[in-house]
């Protein structure tokens, strides 16, 4: 009865946001104590510890894109749009040289900084603090790794080869 909801829940959240939650079906059904576990993941996932938005979004989109999962990139992208984040601003962050809000490029630069390990972390460690203040980086840093998780699960479990390429507007701009 229980996995029977569970594949009616994740079947709705599939639906509402056009994305393909195979790998969550079959996780109900190898081992649905594990799934109810993963699943509590979703309220880290979710909680934006004060911060706008924006800036939540450009930090989720960005670490979501770096861990190569198409369908998983539009997901945030829908998840953003339904926050009031538009897609032209995910846009504008996509691409270092649009014309982003400057609070979502410091979250965007951030969380690349972050994935990445980039030697910039300490300044924008700082910057991130002085503008959110340390629960807003603490914020941004649940989000960066949360949205890493997932598709790194996905991909663990054989359903990577599913990922599609995004949208040019939404991958990062090629150096001339």
């Amino acid at each position: 009865m229980l996995k029977l909801l569970a594949h009616r829940l994740v079947g709705r959240f599939g639906r509402r946001y056009g994305y393909d939650v195979g790998y969550m079906d079959e996780m109900i059904e190898e081992d649905f104590a594990g799934f109810r576990r993963f699943a509590k993941l979703a309220g880290l996932s979710s909680y934006g510890y004060r911060l706008p938005p924006g800036p939540l979004f450009a930090a989720k989109f960005i670490a979501t894109r770096a861990a190569g999962c198409g369908p998983c990139v539009d997901l945030v992208i829908r998840m953003a749009e339904e926050a009031g984040v538009s897609r032209a601003a995910l846009s504008a962050i996509a691409r270092k040289g649009g014309l982003a809000d400057p609070d979502m490029r410091l979250a965007a630069d951030f969380a690349e900084a972050v994935v990445t390990n980039d030697a910039a972390l300490p300044d924008l460690l700082e910057a991130v603090e002085a503008r959110f203040g340390r629960r807003g980086r603490t914020g941004l840093a649940v989000a960066i790794a949360t949205s890493q998780f997932y598709p790194m699960v996905k991909r663990g479990m054989g359903h990577a080869r599913d990922c599609a390429m995004l949208p040019p507007e939404f991958c990062p701009a090629q150096a001339a």
